[in-house]
């Protein structure tokens, strides 16, 4: 009874509303999880390196772990041989839920002749499991291989609403009865009525044609307010060549308007259809380097006048960054050469963004909206101005001032409630149209700090945006950047070269670590450039590490040997000790900077690892922090914080 239900359910959904199917992901039996079977390869015709031989036994089982790229019906296809006599038939599970029980697995012939069974099920954006368990006594077939393939809905162009624009069908390749041709004027648009199961980020997806030379942007705006500013729709190279463009847009439950808007006199490209997705992944909010546990033990200690806490939130308060007078500076334009020459707005984008987060936390401390209402004036300065980031400093300015963007809309976002939904809009699509595409890529023949910075910023915008794919591209990138920038003995004679960069010798290696030819744990990258650089990335690294945390993410495990030794390598020397002669010279030039709150946090206050000198250095150097490009008031809300 449960399978024809559930049969009957998927036929519905499939009646009631377009599908798009995406690509089929195949997973091989091999490398899933196996209860009661062994791994064989004695009959040729499998695909990968093998194929699971199940024990004779009801209840053993292969567990597949599956990533969808949105949530809707997937079709799985079950690759299997069953030599034997009898059939052998299956329990199917998704997500721990029986979809499909007694499911058949016939005779196939011989054990070398393979066939496919195939089912529907629902499956989440993002991880699922798919479990096929025996059964009978005779255990289940052999089993290969499982392909996924997921459809989520669409909805066609010439169904929506249209202003300056006709349907046509006159160009082969688009789905449905046909495309919208947009007239050429800017203004002109189509607008889809779009249903949301629930509330959350979704991915658009736009599919088009451009048989001109010329990009025809287009504003997306959802339920009115502006998502994705002259989003681009280049060239296709003809108008059959049809190709997709993405955003990610945060929808309602229920119906949703989603218009695409020409912003140019070209009008906008023949547009086929809108798919939709939930995003894959949930984010815990706010939890961009703080999370709310933090902020209330911030707001008790500081109400309390417990320390650090009240000496740290004094000393914000009397910075001009705290003030209410604060008046934003945006430009359209940031214009950042080498060391910020010429700064042509680099100071302002990012004392401005520092302040903002300056009044987000000052807001939650009090419950004063008047420093809400600043920090988003300050916000809506900028994601109403900016355009781009230019000259040979862009991606790290980006990532200066996208690290303290991400950390103060999140602060408001999500514990204030008087941030119109239209600017929450325009400041998500700066982001991500602005920030995004000048640090996700990352910087791996720079010194490290740069791509740090740039993760560091990249992971925050990817937590504010709800866009999984956003955060763990960042992720990726910092697991191979932190091994590259601070040396432990186990990597060998020499440091471990960042992945795709240039340096790949032991010469190029010892250059690109400033000459630097003798290693030791705790030894960075940067060391014998100076400690102020170095001190950018170790604290890059660790707030990465802390956003991480507050997703369900344990990066500080996998860089504790390295961050704990580098952290205490140089807190020796900021504290004074003697420099050897094959370190850098014999000399240093020090001064880390308010850079060791959250890594000490971590690893001694949470874990009670010992780093005396880190503490030494914090209590008698560093405490209260301040501010400094993308770190700001970390003793506030670090110190002592679990």
């Amino acid at each position: 009874m449960k399978r024809s239900l559930f049969s009957l359910l998927v036929v519905l959904a499939l009646l009631s509303t377009p599908q798009t199917a995406h690509a089929a992901d195949v997973y091989e039996a091999e490398s899933a999880t196996i209860s009661q079977g062994v791994v064989e390869s004695n009959h040729a015709g499998f695909t990968g390196t093998g194929f699971v031989n199940y024990d004779n036994v009801i209840g053993s089982y292969v567990q597949f772990s599956v990533a969808a790229p949105a949530a809707g019906t997937a079709t799985l296809t079950l690759r299997y041989a069953n030599g034997s006599t009898a059939d052998r038939p299956m329990d199917i599970a998704v997500n721990g839920t029986t979809v499909a029980t007694g499911v058949s697995f016939p005779v196939t012939g011989a054990w070398t002749t393979w066939a496919t069974k195939t089912l529907t099920a629902a499956v989440n954006a993002g991880g699922n499991t798919v479990r096929a368990t025996a059964a009978s006594a005779g255990g289940g077939p052999n089993l290969d291989s499982l392909s996924v393939t997921v459809t989520t809905p669409d909805y066609q162009a010439e169904s929506a609403t249209i202003a300056q624009g006709v349907v046509e069908s006159n160009h082969a390749g688009f789905t449905g009865t046909g495309f919208v041709n947009y007239d050429n004027v800017a203004g002109s648009y189509v607008e889809f009525r779009v249903t949301a199961a629930s509330a959350g980020a979704h991915t658009l997806t736009f599919r088009f044609a451009n048989g001109t030379a010329d990009n025809r942007p287009m504003d997306i705006r959802v339920n009115g307010g502006l998502s994705a500013a002259a989003m681009a729709f280049p060239g296709t190279g003809a108008w059959t060549t049809w190709t997709t463009r993405t955003t990610v847009a945060t929808l309602n439950a229920g119906t949703n308007t989603i218009r695409a808007t020409a912003t140019t006199a070209f009008g906008g490209p023949n547009l086929d259809r809108l798919s939709v997705a939930k995003q894959a992944g949930v984010f815990h909010h706010p939890g961009v380097l703080v999370s709310r546990d933090q902020l209330d033990v911030v707001k008790a200690r500081v109400n309390g006048n417990v320390q650090p806490q009240r000496a740290a939130y004094d000393a914000m308060v009397a910075d001009s960054a705290a003030s209410l007078s604060w008046t934003p500076r945006p430009r359209a334009i940031v214009e950042c050469g080498p060391s910020s020459n010429p700064n042509l707005g680099c100071s302002d984008e990012r004392e401005d963004a520092i302040a903002a987060y300056t009044h987000a936390l000052r807001w939650y401390v009090t419950g004063d909206s008047r420093y809400a209402i600043k920090a988003i004036e300050i916000m809506d300065a900028w994601s109403g101005t900016i355009s781009d980031h230019i000259n040979s400093n862009a991606p790290l300015q980006t990532g200066w001032a996208g690290a303290s963007w991400s950390r103060a809309a999140e602060i408001i976002r999500h514990t204030y409630s008087g941030w119109p939904a239209d600017r929450v809009n325009r400041f998500a699509a700066m982001l991500r149209n602005v920030y995004l595409p000048e640090i996700s890529n990352g910087s791996p023949n720079t010194n490290g700090n740069w791509e740090l910075i740039m993760m560091d910023a990249a992971a925050g915008i990817g937590v504010f945006l709800d866009d999984r794919a956003v955060f763990d591209k960042a992720v990726g990138i910092w697991r191979g950047r932190v091994p590259a920038y601070v040396y432990l003995t186990t990597d060998g004679a020499f440091p471990k070269p960042p992945p795709g960069s240039r340096f790949d010798t032991p010469a190029e290696l010892v250059d690109y670590w400033q000459g630097q030819s003798t290693f030791v744990d705790g030894l960075a990258q940067e060391t014998c450039r100076d400690f102020g650089h170095t001190g950018w990335g170790l604290a890059a690294a660790v707030h990465v590490a802390e956003t991480a945390r507050h997703q369900g993410l344990n990066l500080y495990a996998e860089i504790q040997a390295r961050m704990t030794k580098a952290l205490e390598f140089h807190a020796n020397y900021d504290l004074g000790a003697a420099v050897p002669s094959w370190l850098c010279g014999g000399s240093v030039n020090d001064g880390l900077g308010p850079i060791a709150e959250i890594g000490y946090n971590h690893y001694a206050t949470r874990l009670g690892l010992s780093l005396p000198k880190t503490k030494q250095l914090i209590e008698t150097r560093l405490r209260p922090t301040g501010i400094s490009h993308f770190l700001a008031w970390e003793t506030l809300t670090h110190a002592n914080n679990p």
